[in-house]
């Protein structure tokens, strides 16, 4: 399991933390329409991507013999801070994350803070330099916002 290493503040992780889960949950509901045609769904989806594509990274864990463990995508929400879920990282003795069409791997160093009961986890990765994904408030926004 991971550790964390120390140089971020819980209380700012918990913050995040509580942001991310609304920003997840109001991702599936746009993914989850199940009115709308197959057309329709693909261009919104195609088009809702695109712009956070860029904050978007895999996450790819090993046990303690470097073997592959799983995998699982993430994104970004600070520089050097990763949101994901945490049965990504579960049972990892360590990992690290990529960018699509990038060959560099960024180390994830420890965990920023944890919401088990929600299973979301924030990672402290090294060299993570992307744009942060704009986390908005779930109370202001409907079913098919993007």
């Amino acid at each position: 399991m991971l550790v964390w290493l120390g140089g971020f503040m819980l209380n700012r992780g918990e913050l995040i933390m509580k942001h991310a889960a609304r920003v997840l949950l109001a991702y599936l509901a746009v993914l989850a329409v199940p009115f709308a045609s197959a057309d329709l769904l693909a261009q919104s989806t195609r088009e809702t991507a695109k712009p956070v594509s860029p904050s978007v990274v895999l996450l790819l864990m090993e046990d303690a013999g470097g073997q592959p463990l799983g995998r699982g995508s993430g994104f970004v929400v600070l520089e050097g801070v990763v949101a994901t879920n945490m049965h990504v990282i579960r049972n990892a003795a360590r990992g690290y994350a990529k960018f699509a069409g990038r060959k560099t791997k960024h180390d994830i160093r420890g965990i920023v803070a944890s919401d088990p009961g929600r299973d979301l986890v924030l990672l402290a990765v090294e060299g993570v330099n992307a744009p942060p994904l704009a986390i908005g408030n779930s109370n202001e926004g409907a079913v098919g916002d993007t």
